[in-house]
Formats: structure tokens, C-alpha cells, sequence
């Protein structure tokens, strides 16, 4: 790699790591709320279930703006995401969730944050198969110097 792009890469390397941090935090933040749910799922109710929404949403967000992973990977942990919203919305419409319903959840983040994990390590061991130093996903550098 050419001297031009190296501070660039790692600068940026850094603050995807934090990034992807914050948003694993979230998910683990929101987990912890959820696993409380195993405890006494009577205390779940409209308000609880619009506060995981809500927090799921926002979750979304982050993860959309993590530019240091490719489309098809933020997408991968969106899906993940949808699928633990979309339990917690059924649960809701019901006003009842059950403790399956809480380990389904409980698994589709600990998936997610598993994914960011992975996607993250392998953007960081190998950022010329995310993106190059013009931040294009194409292999190949459009500006030349790498």
C-alpha cells in the first residue's frame, strides 16, 4: 500500500472499531433488558415492548452507518435485527411473551452482535476485500495509488 492512503486506512480503521463497539454495546445493553424479561415475564406490556422496539430501531440506524462494513454485511445484521423485532411486535399484538419468545430474541442479538464481531475482524485483518483506500468496494483502487 502507498504511503498516500496508509494514515487514512488506519485513522478510519479506528474509528469503525469504535463504531462497531458503540453499536455491540447497544445490542448488549438491550440483551441485558430483555434477560430480565426471564425473570418475570408478566412485567412485559405495551410500554416495554415499544421500548425494545424503539431500541431496536435505533440499533438499525447504527448499523446502517457503519461504513466500514460492506452493504451485504450491514444488511446480514438488519435481517438478523427485523426477525427479533418482528418476535417482539407478535409478542406485543399478543400481549403476552413467552419465555421462548424471550430466547429467540435473546439469540437473534447475540447473532447480531456475533456478526458485527466477525465482520469487523475481518474488515480490520483484511480491508483490501471490504474496501479500498478511495472507500469504493471494488477490489481495485480507482485513484491508483495502492
Amino acid at each position: 500500500m502507498s504511503s498516500c492512503c496508509s494514515s487514512t486506512v488506519f485513522t478510519s480503521a479506528g474509528s469503525a472499531v469504535l463504531a462497531v463497539n458503540r453499536t455491540i454495546q447497544a445490542i448488549v445493553n438491550l440483551s441485558q433488558s430483555v434477560a430480565a424479561l426471564l425473570g418475570n415475564p408478566a412485567a412485559y406490556n405495551s410500554t416495554y415492548a415499544a421500548a425494545i422496539t424503539n431500541t431496536i430501531e435505533f440499533i438499525k440506524l447504527d448499523v446502517a452507518g457503519l461504513t466500514s462494513l460492506t452493504t451485504v454485511q450491514r444488511n446480514e445484521v438488519i435481517n438478523v435485527l427485523n426477525q427479533a423485532e418482528a418476535i417482539n411486535n407478535s409478542a406485543s399484538a399478543a400481549g403476552v411473551i413467552t419465555v421462548q419468545q424471550i430466547n429467540s430474541i435473546l439469540a437473534l442479538l447475540e447473532l447480531a452482535v456475533l456478526k458485527l464481531r466477525a465482520f469487523s475482524f475481518l474488515t480490520a485483518i483484511f480491508p483490501f476485500l471490504q474496501r479500498d483506500c478511495c472507500g469504493t468496494s471494488n477490489l481495485r483502487s480507482r485513484c491508483g495509488c495502492c
